[in-house]
């Protein structure tokens, strides 16, 4: 389905972009309405990125127009393209934490100035709560921005953009790290906008919020372009994202696997600073065990405790029934502990190749006569590129060029290097798409197959249950019940959680809301 000409507020036309022999964008073609949301939605390695960084004036493409109002244009720069009223939220906010919300509202191009000189604070706060108005929001200008909550810094940004009078906002990934009830609040302000003329285009994995606020779709497939649709059933779009239909990945609770080998016994360990409290279970050999809760119930803190990247007060940890303890992650990794953090920004080395990554833990193995042996780091790299499939022009490439789930794919290979036996994953499929999700659950899977034990956090319950053995469920630093075989649902959970939180006074109304229920498929069960 494609739009009439004119009311084509932007328009691509025959756009290919190629980075060495990678071709990122190949004939796109497609038109975005003036006042809509446009949804954009594909696999990492898509395209997606790359099109907005067009659009952005990041690059030049090599072939192809970007029209505006149906004049062609050409973008020198990211300024060209800011001069035509289009801006780019990213998923990682690039914003100043040390300043305040107005100071970031009018950081560029110009802030008012009093004499030429001054920066006019008065002038930058009066129009600041202006500008939220129009958003529908009420924030202190003054606030300093590292006291804002996600969903708060995103609406800065949006701020930012009708500061500088915006006409095509591109939203990349912006709802990644934001709750439910902070989603909705994104949803009203830019439903709002779009009432008055602002034209968005959404790109995002989630593909139930793809469906809640776009008008249409367009599905992008290794760098070409498939259509543009307004059914935005998600079981629909998968099937054009992926090209394929993709097997239901459903492990089935092994029971046996209590009465197995242990090979993690935590006993009452307590981490004052991250609030955990007597914490303990076992992880037997092969098993998956999930960790189920809300943000700041202490899912990742428990991950650093075990790493070593927190000092726990008390309590103790036994490997195979020998008490060791883990200081600092030196330790656990010699002691066969890998660790995958949620933020890819806290792990990859950006610059760096893709080798350089995968080889960074077992640096030390790689060495000869105190020199990294070359040849032996390139065919360890290369051997996990090709067992997980990593997209890349070589090893030799900057991870930085990389999709967001083929880095995330690069930094599981840096841990399948260092041939663990015990793995922390904190939220291993965060914002990579369904065809990588995939890739990476059924990889996890295998490695369990073969022995190796696995603690996994996430905030997708379905996740958990498809993948996971037992789910342990824990709330305010303490593990307070454990799902296994038909007791293990996304209702269950969802209700054990639920249950806990009413119980406990002291909990504030946006934690309650912070359970991410529009993936869970609840409505599902029976």
């Amino acid at each position: 389905m494609t739009s009439s000409s004119n009311d084509r507020v932007l328009t691509y036309e025959g756009i290919d972009k190629s980075f060495g022999g990678v071709h990122a964008l190949i004939g796109v073609s497609f038109g975005v309405r003036s006042g809509e949301v446009h949804g954009l939605v594909g696999e990492n390695g898509a395209g997606k990125s790359t099109l907005i960084k067009v659009t952005g004036g990041v690059y030049a493409p090599d072939s192809g127009t970007i029209s505006l109002d149906g004049e062609p244009t050409v973008f020198h720069g990211p300024r060209d393209s800011e001069a035509k009223g289009i801006r780019i939220v990213h998923q990682e906010v690039p914003i100043c934490l040390n300043l305040t919300v107005a100071e970031n509202i009018f950081l560029d191009p110009f802030p008012p100035k009093r004499r030429g000189v001054f920066l006019d604070r008065r002038q930058m706060n009066r129009r600041s709560v202006a500008l939220l108005n129009r958003l529908g929001i009420e924030l202190d200008p003054r606030r300093n921005v590292g006291l804002c909550s996600p969903a708060e810094r995103q609406l800065i940004l949006i701020a930012k953009a009708l500061a500088e009078n915006a006409r095509i906002v591109i939203l990349d990934e912006a709802t990644s790290s934001l709750s439910d009830a902070e989603v909705e609040i994104l949803f009203d302000v830019m439903q709002n906008l779009k009432t008055h003329g602002t034209t968005f285009m959404f790109v995002s994995h989630r593909l139930g919020e793809v469906a809640a606020i776009c008008d249409r779709i367009t599905v992008l497939r290794n760098g070409k372009y498939v259509g543009t649709y307004e059914d935005s059933d998600p079981e629909f779009l998968t099937e054009r994202i992926v090209g394929k239909e993709i097997a239901n990945v459903v492990r089935k609770s092994d029971s046996s696997r209590r009465d197995g080998k242990v090979v993690l016994e935590v006993d009452r360990i307590s981490q004052q600073e991250a609030g955990l409290s007597s914490i303990s279970f076992r992880l037997h050999k092969g098993e998956v065990l999930g960790l189920a809760g809300l943000r700041g119930a202490g899912r990742t803190e428990l991950l650093e405790t075990l790493f070593g990247l927190r000092r726990r007060n008390d309590g103790t940890l036994s490997l195979s029934n020998s008490r060791v303890n883990v200081r600092k992650p030196s330790d656990a990794i010699r002691h066969g502990i890998g660790f995958l953090t949620e933020s890819r920004n806290e792990a990859l080395y950006y610059e760096h190749s893709v080798r350089s990554n995968i080889a960074s833990v077992i640096i030390d193995r790689l060495r000869r006569y105190g020199l990294i042996h070359g040849r032996r780091c390139s065919r360890v790299a290369a051997t996990y590129v090709d067992d997980l499939q990593i997209a890349t022009p070589s090893i030799h490439t900057e991870v930085q060029s990389l999709s967001g789930g083929n880095q995330q794919k690069v930094l599981l290979a840096r841990w399948l290097a260092a041939g663990p036996q015990i793995l922390l994953l904190d939220e291993p499929t965060r914002g990579v798409d369904v065809g990588a999700k995939n890739e990476i659950r059924k990889r996890i899977l295998d490695l369990a197959a073969q022995g190796v034990s696995v603690i996994y956090v996430s905030l997708d319950f379905e996740e958990l249950v498809q993948v996971c053995d037992r789910v342990l469920i824990i709330s305010q630093g303490e593990l307070i019940d454990e799902l296994q075989g038909d007791a293990l649902t996304v209702r269950n959970i969802v209700r054990k959680i639920n249950a806990l939180e009413r119980e406990r006074v002291t909990v504030t109304a946006e934690e309650r809301d912070d359970v991410d229920l529009s993936a869970l498929g609840i409505e599902s069960e029976d």
